[in-house]
């Protein structure tokens, strides 16, 4: 994977928010055109060495921005909560 195709890339949840237990796994959502095949090829050796699951969520960025306009439910509260972001900043456009 081309990681200047991530627009933005970004862990949230249990592990972000230090409330993960022994068996809990990353969450990280992505904005991006990839795939999800091409993020998950990428993304098993990481797991390997991590020895957690890393639980991607993909969205292409006119989905995202739909979403955000929307006030999506989902969006809403990860945008609400705690985030670290791995690609790119909070600009406040997702």
């Amino acid at each position: 994977m081309q990681f200047y195709r991530l627009e933005r890339a970004f862990t949230f949840g249990t592990v972000v928010s230090g409330k993960e237990g022994a068996a809990s796994d990353i969450d990280l959502l992505i904005i991006s055109e990839v795939g999800f095949s091409e993020v998950v090829s990428v993304l098993y050796p990481v797991q390997e060495r991590l020895g957690r699951r890393v639980k991607p969520k993909i969205y292409r960025r006119e989905e995202w921005r739909r979403m955000m306009d929307a006030k999506d439910a989902f969006v809403t509260e990860v945008m609400a909560k705690l985030r670290l972001d791995v690609i790119g900043g909070d600009d406040g456009s997702g």
